[in-house]
């Protein structure tokens, strides 16, 4: 169970306040502008390896939430026509087999 987001004013006024950003030391740009959080943090490093933070490093601003077998994929903020819709649904798919 996860919650990932692009790291924005109102995550890094919760990060002062204690809510917890699980950040990697080896994926700067990941930690920078990505909020990763969970309460199994042993768990969500395990499922985020090398491969899986470089390629959210270079998909650009989305949030993914998982818990157990529910996968939510979105963007926030735009509205989006139907060619952009099917262009985000694969792209929504592909985060999907990443994670397995």
């Amino acid at each position: 169970k996860f919650m990932l987001q692009p790291e924005g004013l109102f995550q890094k006024l919760g990060a002062l306040v204690g809510f917890m950003d699980i950040d990697f030391a080896d994926h700067w740009e990941f930690s920078k502008r990505l909020q990763l959080r969970g309460d199994h943090e042993a768990a969500i490093r395990a499922l985020f390896t090398d491969d899986l933070l470089g390629f959210f490093e270079a998909f650009g601003k989305v949030s993914v939430e998982a818990d157990g077998q529910w996968i939510v994929v979105y963007r926030s903020g735009k509205r989006r026509s139907a060619e952009e819709i099917s262009q985000f649904l694969e792209q929504a798919l592909e985060v999907c087999n990443r994670l397995g």
